[in-house]
């Protein structure tokens, strides 16, 4: 979703990566920086598609799927969603990648 945002880690996460990962302090600070990157990469994204350099396939609505989702029917469903994002934008892609120039000669 182009207006999802997540959170900053709140302190008490932050202990915890802290006190459980102690001895991979760079993962920690990975860890903790997570949603900022995130945040800055849809920025990115975002402008890059604003100035037409880039054709971004999203979903409209949240995705109500979790990461480590085991529920298939879920998992199907986001999946015809997605299937179906695509199917309704291919006119649109195709017109972009039409007009767009070859990455290599």
């Amino acid at each position: 979703r182009r207006d999802y945002a997540k959170k900053p880690p709140s302190f008490a996460l932050k202990r915890l990566y802290s006190n459980s990962f102690k001895e991979y302090p760079e993962f920690v600070k990975t860890a903790i920086r997570r949603p900022e990157m995130y945040n800055h990469s849809v920025e990115v994204l975002n402008k890059l598609e604003s100035n037409d350099e880039i054709f971004c396939l999203a979903p409209k609505d949240p995705v109500k799927v979790g990461r480590l989702e085991h529920n298939t029917k879920k998992m199907t469903e986001l999946y015809n969603i997605g299937r179906n994002d695509a199917e309704n934008n291919l006119e649109a892609m195709l017109n972009y990648l039409q007009k767009s120039e070859p990455l290599y000669d």
